[in-house]
């Protein structure tokens, strides 16, 4: 798992040949590496360290090919996000999620779904906050909705918001 005795080494995969099975992919990485992720008391949002537990487990199960693999790195891995600060039933829940879930699966493409009824306000960005919120309180009468854009009650997604920098 660590040090690459059978197979091709590339980033933090090893590509290695079992005969009667074929081609595949391990996890890799030199002895050197020091696992250094975003430690969880970071001043970061904290869903972006709540995250990292799930990427993490998710580019183990993609790039170990056999189950034995998967397992072997999947035990490393806890150690390395609980040895950073991550708690390890947050680790084990993450793990134990994406082992659940089929790798070729786990393969797959995913994109962001985005809504497209979701009404945006857009204003031009300006140092005097006060203004902003004083045109925002103008667009959320009642009486200053457009006839053809639907009030905010009847909106089944929240408004966003957005800034707009320039002239």
């Amino acid at each position: 798992l660590m040090l690459c005795t059978h197979g091709v080494p590339f980033l933090d995969v090893e590509v290695y040949f079992v005969p009667g099975i074929g081609w595949q992919t391990r996890m890799f990485f030199k002895l050197i590496d020091v696992q250094a992720y975003l430690l969880p008391s970071s001043s970061h949002p904290p869903h972006v360290a709540a995250a990292i537990p799930n990427g993490v487990a998710r580019r183990v199960r993609r790039i170990c090919s056999e189950p034995i693999e998967f397992h072997r790195a999947k035990n490393l891995f806890k150690g390395f996000l609980a040895r950073r600060g991550y708690s390890p039933s947050r680790v084990h829940e993450a793990f134990n999620k994406v082992a659940a879930i089929p790798r070729s699966k786990v393969m797959l493409y995913s994109s962001k779904s985005r809504s497209s009824d979701r009404l945006t306000l857009i204003y031009p960005w300006s140092e005097n906050i006060g203004q902003v919120c004083a045109q925002l309180r103008h667009c959320f009468e009642a009486t200053s909705w457009p006839e053809r854009i639907p009030s905010e009650s009847t909106l089944r997604n929240p408004l966003r918001m957005a800034f707009r920098r320039g002239h």
